[in-house]
């Protein structure tokens, strides 16, 4: 009843008329339609900015990629954990994938076939 105390009971039956509720609390007009709210954020404006790359963090993780090019991104962050304290791996591994890097594979060994007998 708080949503609309300035209403009586049937004037807030004819507010929210036409409208359903969504998850998360949202009104969706019955069409599908949404609902203009100038109150609430454009989903847009909602997205979380996140903290960022530490400083140094991508020039340390590719000098040591670099360094030692048979080690992958876990044996990284514990390198770089002892170079940079707090680091976190979901960091490391955003900037491994967002660079490119990957563990260089050895090429197979390829064995000699059998002779082929007439």
């Amino acid at each position: 009843m708080a949503r609309f105390p300035d209403l009586s009971e049937e004037p807030r039956r004819r507010a929210v008329q036409g409208y359903r509720l969504r998850r998360g609390g949202r009104r969706e007009h019955v069409s599908g339609a949404p609902i203009a709210r100038p109150d609430e954020p454009e989903s847009s404006e909602q997205l979380r900015v996140g903290r960022g790359d530490a400083p140094g963090l991508r020039e340390a993780l590719l000098r040591r990629a670099q360094e030692r090019p048979r080690v992958g991104r876990r044996r990284l962050h514990v390198l770089l954990r002892r170079e940079l304290p707090g680091i976190n791996h979901t960091r490391v591994y955003r900037i491994y994938r967002r660079e490119g890097l990957a563990v260089r594979r050895k090429q197979r060994k390829r064995l000699a076939r059998e002779p082929r007998v007439p």
